[in-house]
């Protein structure tokens, strides 16, 4: 794993209720695998799809990172397992309008996309940075301008 503080680790994926904190699933990383019964797709659609098995049908949401979330994924989930999707997007996702990928000069300001089941949204945080958020659970863009603030000093 380059970038990260340790040279070493085990990596563990692992399907999380948040509302008991149980895990529901988990996986090891194991990296290449030999070929043979146990055998298994490494590719983050497969991985997630076999994650998310105990709860496929339940309607519930699956909050995942930009290392998961895609636009076709969130797609599946939602028609073929009755799940929503709220994660965070990659920038150069090509599936990504560049209305959305250009930076941003206004603090706080909010670019909101829809598309059918999906919400896109493009928040700026600082100036200069932008933060893409992918949603199938919310189908309407909301602001809260009361949490608007900022802790920098």
């Amino acid at each position: 794993m380059p970038n990260k503080p340790a040279k070493y680790g085990i990596k563990l994926f692992s399907l999380a209720d948040a509302t008991i904190y149980y895990t529901k699933k988990l996986e090891i990383y194991v990296g290449k695998q030999l070929e043979g019964s146990y055998n298994l797709d490494t590719s983050t659609v497969a991985l997630v799809k076999r994650m998310i098995k105990p709860i496929a049908g339940s309607g519930r949401n699956a909050t995942m990172d930009n290392w998961f979330t895609s636009i076709s994924l969130a797609e599946q989930l939602l028609t073929d397992y009755n799940l929503t999707v709220v994660g965070t997007v990659k920038k150069n996702n090509p599936d990504i309008p560049n209305d959305f990928k250009r930076i941003c000069l206004e603090e706080f300001s909010c670019v909101f996309g829809y598309k059918q089941t999906q919400t896109l949204l493009s928040y700026c945080p600082k100036k200069d940075k932008i933060v893409l958020l992918l949603s199938t659970m919310h189908n309407y863009g909301a602001v809260d301008d009361s949490t608007q603030k900022s802790s920098r000093k």
